[in-house]
């Protein structure tokens, strides 16, 4: 099995997708459906961050049902089959990817509220034992803006029974990235959100792969409980992923 070797030590690796200017628009598409939905509810219109935060405070409720459609965007949508994102998820041992779920994220500066704290995705979204997550900012994620932080290497420990809310904070390490960047990482890696310190919303893009040619999926007939904890079989990975 390929498997990148960057992958099998850390549990993640970055690549640069050539999809600045795709994001970028989109991200400018985001700003539009703000928009479009505060004008033909008679409020101000929204020209930029700032004026989304804004609404955030002033029109939740609305902001939450304008902030649920941006992941439908077919623009978005179609990002899951670009062959930079299937090539790279290949590298993570994955033969025959499916999307799992889409989400996207914007944390608006100083939400702390919404924050994720340490954890693993696996006790969430329990797929296949070698699923990935792709991660996929809009903008550069600089340390102001609140990267996310993970923990080389704490994939090989398969399923941590209190998710690795135990670890020292001196053992994360910030994945500041460029537009265009994506991040990969498996599903038992320990990460959690970074402050959002800047002024501007961090929005990204979250794909959760499975592999429809996993064994021991296949045997809990691809069932996987979303949002429930599950404990997941403790995974030694050389063994998992020879190379």
């Amino acid at each position: 099995m390929n498997v990148d070797q960057k992958y099998i030590e850390n549990g993640f690796f970055t690549f640069n997708t050539g999809l600045e200017n795709n994001l970028r628009n989109i991200r400018a598409k985001f700003t539009k459906i703000f928009d479009n939905s505060a004008r033909m509810n008679g409020l101000d219109p929204i020209k930029n961050d700032k004026d989304v935060a804004k609404f955030s405070k002033t029109n939740h409720e609305l902001w939450v049902s304008s902030y649920d459609q941006l992941r439908f965007l077919p623009e978005v949508l179609a990002i899951s089959n670009e062959q930079i994102i299937l090539k790279n998820i290949k590298k993570c041992g994955i033969k025959f990817p499916v999307v799992d779920e889409i989400v996207l994220r914007g944390d608006i500066p100083y939400d702390d509220q919404w924050r994720r704290e340490i954890h693993q995705d696996s006790h969430y979204f329990q797929g296949s034992m070698n699923s990935v997550i792709i991660w996929l900012p809009f903008q550069d994620i600089d340390s102001k803006i609140g990267p996310l932080e993970v923990v080389n290497g704490s994939h090989k420990n398969g399923s941590i029974s209190d998710q690795g809310k135990s670890i020292n904070d001196s053992k994360f390490t910030s994945i500041t990235m460029k537009l265009g960047d994506a991040l990969v990482f498996s599903q038992f890696l320990v990460h959690r959100s970074g402050k959002n310190r800047s002024s501007d919303i961090r929005f990204s893009l979250q794909l959760r792969i499975n592999d429809l040619n996993d064994d021991e999926w296949a045997k809990r007939k691809f069932f996987f409980p979303k949002r429930k904890f599950v404990n997941s079989p403790r995974i030694d990975f050389p063994t998992y992923f020879p190379f």
